[in-house]
């Protein structure tokens, strides 16, 4: 029986290219942790069951939500995936880490993308003060989801230097408005900053605009605050003072 197993949690799409970014992480954490049994298993669209996915038992498993939204996913889905597997690790413990999604995104990693696209767009280069941004998020039908977006707006506008910044919403439930033809400022630059969207149609969609950033999770750097977290939660464990959430099963 291994010591700790990391359990990777995603959304799922029936589009392959929109489910790359979690492979992604779940790959790149696996390459940096090699001493760590790294698992992955996605919530919607998988032809994998839970069970194979999981394997042999352990003394610790860690479950890690990644490209969740704080919404029921996080509150009763996880919360199901996390019994069920504990009833597979009978001789272990199961443990459900919450909250990884809401430190991905730093206030000096924003700054490092305003900053790389001001540098790539010459037209925003000194006019970055008289521009107005949009933090383009993929969206949910329950006001507890897109508080994220909100709050990470505000620290965009009152960081960047920008004019306004301003949240709006891409995908199915809540379409993306031509918010360009509605602020009809033809003297002011508008620029896109995606955040917590997959990789795929949506990203690629809004990509067809002039000023787009960089995607936040194509970022190496923007990575390695996820891991630094797991890797403080990892810590907090060791010393028994775990701080990872109030489920918790144990045998």
């Amino acid at each position: 029986m291994r010591l700790l197993r990391l359990f990777f949690i995603g959304h799922g799409s029936a589009n392959v290219s929109s489910v790359s970014e979690f492979v992604y992480v779940v790959d790149l954490f696996r390459l940096c942790h090699l001493w760590i049994d790294v698992r992955c298993w996605v919530l919607e669209f998988s032809k994998l069951t839970l069970v194979s996915c999981f394997g042999m038992s352990v003394k610790i498993c860690i479950i890690a939500p990644v490209m969740l939204f704080n919404s029921k996913h996080v509150k009763y889905d996880l919360c199901t995936v996390a019994g069920f597997l504990q009833n597979l690790n009978k001789f272990g413990v199961v443990l459900l880490a919450v909250g990884l999604c809401s430190v991905l995104l730093t206030t000096k990693l924003i700054a490092r993308l305003v900053s790389a696209l001001i540098a790539s767009d010459s037209t925003l280069d000194g006019n970055w003060i008289n521009s107005v941004a949009f933090m383009v998020f993929r969206g949910g039908s329950e006001l507890g989801v897109n508080a994220l977006a909100h709050s990470l707006t505000r620290v965009v506008w009152e960081g960047s230097g920008c004019l306004w910044c301003e949240a709006c919403y891409f995908g199915l439930t809540f379409p993306l408005v031509n918010v360009v033809k509605l602020l009809a400022l033809p003297t002011r630059g508008v620029v896109f900053l995606p955040m917590l969207l997959f990789f795929g149609e949506l990203y690629s969609s809004l990509s067809k605009c002039k000023s787009v950033a960089g995607y936040i999770f194509s970022s190496v750097a923007a990575v390695n605050v996820l891991f630094k977290q797991l890797e403080r939660v990892l810590f907090e464990f060791s010393l028994g003072e775990c701080n990872l959430c109030k489920y918790r099963l144990t045998v």
